[in-house]
């Protein structure tokens, strides 16, 4: 029983110990993760700004999925920040410029990773007369909204690999502000007329939801 018991006691104390140091070094980590990027960077660079900018992108496997931290600027590092760049609506040219740094660094300044978490849309409501719609809803967070709207059934296709966006068919009117609050306006519509139509909200780091089809009807 004592050797079980001194056992115990040094795996205690070895928990502790591992314990303690992976605490310690959780500061540390983020305080290196919030560094911002100051440098614009291309294929050739070769810096700690690269490591970090790898690092910061290999936080979404979708995004940078080969998670290679080597410090060069390669044709992989290009691939992942042109995906980047696809899901917060940057110009896709593969080099962290002015657009890029700001949009990484807004998420650096807090300390976090990157935001892989669809918006939720909740309290979505749709008001109509004889020639227009406003559409009321709500979302977990800040995100920008686009109504996709037609007489015939919506037709959406799926993203079919990197670099691509999903699209769906039909008119657009949108609110372009980023929060959290909506109101979503169409004009121009038939009288009496069956309209179809989704939602798609975006946050701020190109996550997106979109609603299932559903219909509405014009008054007369």
């Amino acid at each position: 029983m004592k050797n079980i018991n001194n056992t115990l006691k040094l795996g205690v104390i070895g928990f502790s110990i591992l314990f303690v140091a992976v605490v310690a070094l959780i500061p540390v980590a983020l305080k290196a993760q919030s560094v911002p990027i100051t440098s614009t960077l291309s294929v050739g660079s070769n810096s700690s700004e690269v490591s970090r900018l790898q690092t910061f992108l290999a936080g979404d496997y979708h995004i940078y999925p080969a998670a290679i931290i080597s410090g060069y600027f390669g044709q992989l590092t290009k691939a992942a920040v042109t995906q980047f760049q696809v899901s917060f609506g940057i110009p896709s040219i593969g080099v962290v410029g002015p657009m890029t740094r700001a949009s990484i660094n807004e998420i650096l300044s807090g300390g976090l990773a990157l935001d892989v978490t669809a918006p939720v849309i909740g309290g979505l409501s749709v008001d109509t007369n004889s020639t227009e719609a406003e559409f009321t809803l709500a979302t977990s967070e800040s995100t920008k909204v686009k109504v996709f709207y037609s007489t015939s059934a919506l037709t959406s296709l799926e993203a079919t690999g990197p670099l691509v966006k999903h699209s769906i068919s039909g008119q657009v009117s949108e609110d372009t502000t980023f929060r959290t609050s909506h109101k979503v306006s169409l004009s121009g519509l038939n009288r009496n007329t069956v309209y179809f139509y989704k939602v798609e909200v975006t946050d701020r780091s190109g996550n997106v939801s979109v609603t299932e089809l559903s219909t509405f009807k014009t008054a007369r």
